[in-house]
């Protein structure tokens, strides 16, 4: 794995989804993580030259850029409850705003997917009422 030089955007853009899970709107879904398995993303990421790589308090952070997309893939820590788990975050842009779209892929005990998932949708939830106006 490589690790690129963020430009200034790129580095207030991915501090701002680990601080505030949305933007403008927001979206989650089970579904559309592109990877049979949790195993098979983080080994198929890890393959591509073009990727950034970071530590979060144990989460694995993959960053990948590509003309207006942008995505990250969030892998859980071994001690985590809901290991194995991805959370892939998408920006995409509908109607000319910004719009982040969050997939989970969690393989663990279902309390601990279920307990993971809620918390993602409430941090998505406060993040949307308390943020206003994101990108200049």
């Amino acid at each position: 794995m490589r690790h690129h030089h963020h430009t200034p955007f790129l580095t207030a853009l991915g501090a701002l989804l680990l601080l505030c899970p949305a933007l403008l709107a927001a979206q989650t879904t089970v579904s559309g993580i592109g990877y049979a398995s949790v195993s098979a993303a983080r080994k198929a990421l890890a393959a591509k030259p073009e990727v950034e790589t970071a530590d979060h308090s144990g989460w694995t952070i993959i960053t990948e850029q590509g003309g207006d997309e942008f995505t990250t893939w969030t892998f859980a820590p071994k001690g985590h409850p809901a290991y194995p788990t991805l959370v892939r975050r998408d920006i995409v842009f509908k109607r000319g705003n910004p719009t982040l779209i969050t997939r989970v892929l969690c393989e663990s005990r279902r309390g601990a997917c279920d307990s993971l998932y809620n918390r993602l949708r409430a941090q998505i939830a406060q993040c949307t009422s308390s943020c206003t106006t994101v990108l200049p």
